[in-house]
């Protein structure tokens, strides 16, 4: 199994070798992989950990896959030729050449290439490093090799000298042939741009024909208008067959594995399940009741999978578990049965960790025992600085008071703010009322520099308080 740097670039959807479309959703879950993810292991899907690799369709075949291997075949070249590339190689020269191809063109505004204008000028001015699509979308409207426009020199075409460029040149024409052009063009269906039309006759910019015959003009505006608003055809998308619809979700049904609505919409030519909400409830329904008792069984294997580990001589580790039922990760083992799976790591650390010599100290489960009846109870941090020992050891020592220690904590602590959020609103209910009956409007700062306390200094609990009960008093 290998991945190739070509399928990284994401201009590249083709693999120009197998000629098949390179895919980024999982035929699972249904998700989009990401380039890089920190779950990610080469061949398994990052979201669902399900297992990618399956047997090609030989005879499925893509007849509209020449552009896409065009562009994977020109950055294949690119990366081909990149160890060996010249010592003149650089932005500058991209530059020069991208000047060249606009100066030919006649402006940054006649310089077609898919490509805003204020982007190209951008490369020419600024030391900007293009992106690889818009590099491709240039390439390909020059019609110049990619490696060419990056790595040699392109002369220009040489629109100086004797053949001096029409777009530069500025004739005073005729008023009677300037109407007369006006006046056939009117006489169209669809009349040209009036941009055209100057070039046409030698002007760079519509001003002049504009100033001398402004009501020509206007009618060659309005009925392009007119013209293009009728010709052009209104967009419009042929909707997914009911049938096929209900054949895909009743295929579902009877397969053994989970069905993902995403999935199965995208299938079918779908953007996204909101109809399969609206006009296939009893399918949809069915479809989720399967996948509930299917995740109801895989839940029941894992659990009873790690129950009979605790048996096992000597005790597997987690990963090992999660290997037999077909998982890449502990994910999920530790997700749905956390309790379970710190035992068992525990219970492993007990047969294969134990020391020799080594033994529970009672003077720690004493001090664990008068922890849980202290008032306010301490942290964690503080137990293990008492004790003078790690929090792993004493985890791994005393699991079961250590969990009680640090369960207290944390309602204590929750307690803690439940009390600071009510006293603020109480406080601040006082406060508000008060400017109310002084005539003043309670602003959130207000009320903020009445709280004296600094235990109730919390500027985001005070916003709320103060909009919570401006709310209920209908201020």
């Amino acid at each position: 199994m290998h991945e190739r740097l070509l399928w990284v670039f994401q201009v590249v959807t083709v693999c120009p070798e197998h000629r098949q479309p390179l895919e980024s959703v999982c035929p699972f879950c249904g998700r989009v992989q990401y380039v890089f993810s920190a779950h990610a292991r080469s061949g398994y899907c990052s979201r669902c950990y399900r297992w990618l690799g399956r047997t090609s369709d030989a005879t499925v075949v893509h007849s509209d896959l020449t552009e896409q291997i065009r562009v994977a075949e020109m950055v294949g070249t690119l990366l081909a030729a990149s160890p060996a590339l010249p010592a003149h190689f650089g932005l500058e020269l991209f530059r020069k050449n991208v000047r060249g191809l606009v100066q030919d063109a006649g402006g940054y505004r006649r310089f077609h290439a898919g490509i805003r204008h204020p982007y190209v000028r951008d490369w020419v001015r600024r030391p900007i490093l293009p992106r690889m699509n818009s590099l491709i979308k240039l390439s390909h409207s020059q019609n110049v090799p990619l490696i060419r426009l990056l790595t040699e020199r392109m002369e220009a075409s040489g629109n100086k000298g004797d053949q001096k460029c029409a777009w530069k040149t500025h004739y005073r024409v005729e008023s009677r042939v300037v109407e007369a052009t006006l006046a056939a063009a009117t006489r169209t269906a669809v009349p040209p741009p009036l941009e055209k039309i100057a070039n046409q006759l030698g002007y760079r910019t519509v001003k002049s024909l504009q100033s001398r015959y402004p009501a020509l003009c206007r009618e060659i505006a309005k009925k392009r208008r007119t013209g293009a608003g009728a010709s052009r055809p209104f967009p419009s998308k042929t909707p997914v067959p009911r049938d096929r619809i209900e054949a895909a979700l009743t295929a579902e049904l009877v397969k053994p594995g989970l069905t993902y609505l995403r999935a199965v919409a995208a299938s079918v030519g779908l953007s996204s399940k909101r109809r399969l909400y609206k006009d296939f409830h009893d399918l949809r329904l069915a479809i989720s009741t399967k996948n509930a008792a299917i995740k109801k069984r895989r839940h029941e294997a894992i659990r009873d999978a790690l129950a009979a580990a605790f048996n096992e001589q000597p005790v597997p580790t987690v990963a090992d578990v999660a290997r037999r039922l077909g998982y890449a990760t502990v994910k999920p083992l530790t997700s749905r049965f956390r309790e379970l799976s710190m035992k068992l790591r525990s219970c492993r650390q007990h047969a294969t960790r134990q020391k020799p010599g080594h033994r529970v100290s009672e003077r720690v489960r004493q001090k664990l025992t008068e922890a849980l009846r202290e008032s306010p109870p301490p942290s964690c941090a503080e137990v293990a600085r008492r004790l003078a020992r790690h929090r792993t050891h004493i985890r791994e020592d005393f699991p079961d008071l250590w969990g009680a220690v640090c369960k207290r904590y944390l309602d204590y602590r929750q307690q803690a703010r439940i009390s600071r959020r009510k006293a603020i609103g109480t406080e601040a209910h006082r406060i508000i009322v008060d400017l109310q009956q002084k005539g003043v409007y309670p602003t959130i700062r207000l009320v903020s520099a009445r709280i004296l306390s600094p235990r109730l200094q919390c500027p985001q609990i005070i916003a709320e308080a103060v909009r919570q009960v401006r709310r209920d008093l209908s201020i």
